[in-house]
């Protein structure tokens, strides 16, 4: 019985955070839009959801060579025209970064960041942010290289404890 107390409790407490969730009001809405566009989370999404069907196409080539060129095409090519015509259609990348933003963010938090981002050093961090999302990614790689020679050696010495041929 105590186990069901305490079940119905925390149940009960999941449902009042959704009965007093924030709705998502035509304001806030066009608040998360305008921070979207501010911080150009909007455009990388939407240019992530483009770079999906190229990014398939890597991983199929990779993990299956021989899968025939031509069909992985068209795979490629029906990929973008269905991103495409989904994007002319309306905004979904849009929709589901709002939903987002309307789940981590109250109105006054969305108000806050808009303030912060119009400030001198918001505008730095936007403008920059593009640019050091590649250098770490750089910086990152560089790193993972300096470390395969140590790891491969140390793979190659397990294999042969292992009697493995590599």
């Amino acid at each position: 019985m105590k186990k069901f107390n305490i079940i119905l409790t925390f149940s009960m407490l999941l449902l009042s955070f959704n009965i007093l969730a924030e709705p998502l009001s035509a304001a806030k809405k066009e608040m998360i839009n305008e921070l979207m566009v501010f911080t150009g989370n909007a455009k990388r999404a939407e240019e992530r959801a483009l770079n999906g069907a190229y990014e398939f196409a890597n991983i199929i080539r990779q993990s299956s060579p021989d899968f025939p060129p031509t069909l992985l095409e068209i795979v490629v090519e029906e990929m973008n025209n269905k991103i495409h015509s989904e994007l002319d259609s309306g905004n979904p990348i849009r929709d589901i970064v709002t939903e987002i933003y309307h789940e981590n963010f109250s109105s006054a938090e969305i108000k806050e960041l808009l303030r912060f981002y119009q400030t001198p050093v918001g505008k730095k961090i936007t403008s920059l942010a593009s640019s050091m999302r590649e250098e770490t990614a750089s910086e990152i790689n560089l790193w993972w290289q300096s470390l395969m020679p140590e790891i491969m050696e140390k793979s190659e010495a397990r294999f042969k404890a292992e009697g493995m041929k590599q």
